[in-house]
């Protein structure tokens, strides 16, 4: 419901051009509204199993077709805006800040509501997030927009050690990879400095999901990443991107459980 109100600014205010890339505007965009009415209406912990759901629907869909386009350009797959879309605008949002994210948008239907041919594209939309995105971040943009970006980051170990002062220091070892797809599916692997989650976890649940002792974004590097990080309450399991805010081949292995051999499943 939330989503069909959003075509009120999104499709029928805002009108894209009839080009590739419309569908990001109309419906990824009022999918992207949507997922925040229901990130306040019912709090984080649906986010993150919606967003898993956009995950497994994403990939699901996507065995059955070929020639993916980037979001930049989906005009005809709504396995991409809708499903990998929410991701990555969600994504944005995390990263710039929410109220910037407002901002930009409030300011795009500003400029774009009820006008004339020529209509806006999703080029033009593109230009106005990154003019109003950190260089540092900018990244996330391009790799959402403009390329096929997958991420296979695996935690591959964690431990802790109590301190004197009854807290606790937790060394975490992350193996990350992010790779750029082609429309053949063909991957290469491009070089990582990207901003993620690290989380950090007590055993337990509460209504919001599992009893969050920590959770910053760190910049990932491609390769090994270890980090310590001291949490005041025993933890439990850790990992990297544990709310699935980026397009991960294998979620399964992003969050492990303390001293585990095996990734958390």
């Amino acid at each position: 419901m939330a989503h069909e109100v959003a075509h009120q600014w999104w499709g029928h205010q805002v009108v894209g051009a009839n080009l590739p890339g419309n569908a990001l505007i109309g419906e990824s965009l009022a999918e992207y509204s949507a997922l925040k009415v229901l990130e306040k209406e019912f709090g984080e912990k649906a986010i993150h199993k919606y967003l898993a759901y956009e995950l497994e629907e994403y990939f699901e869909k996507r065995r059955r077709g070929d020639n993916e386009p980037a979001l930049l350009y989906c005009q005809y797959q709504p396995e991409v805006y809708y499903y990998k879309a929410s991701i990555v605008l969600y994504a944005i949002g995390d990263l710039i800040g929410e109220q910037k994210m407002n901002d930009v948008l409030k300011a795009y239907v500003k400029k774009n509501a009820f006008q004339q041919a020529p209509y806006t594209t999703s080029l033009e939309l593109e230009k106005v997030l990154l003019a109003a995105t950190p260089d540092s971040l900018k990244y996330a943009i391009t790799d959402g927009f403009e390329k096929i970006t997958f991420y296979e980051n695996v935690t591959k170990e964690v431990r802790f050690v109590k301190l004197p002062s009854g807290k606790y220091k937790v060394s975490i070892v992350i193996d990350a990879k992010k790779l750029y797809v082609d429309k053949q599916n063909k991957s290469s692997e491009a070089i990582m400095n990207d901003y993620i989650d690290i989380g950090i976890f007590q055993k337990g649940t509460t209504d919001n999901g599992p009893i969050e002792l920590y959770n910053k974004k760190h910049k990932i590097k491609s390769g090994l990443n270890t980090f310590e990080i001291i949490v005041d309450k025993e933890p439990y399991e850790a990992g990297i991107d544990p709310y699935s805010k980026l397009i991960d081949k294998y979620v399964h292995d992003n969050v492990r459980r303390v001293t585990d051999k095996a990734p958390l499943n």
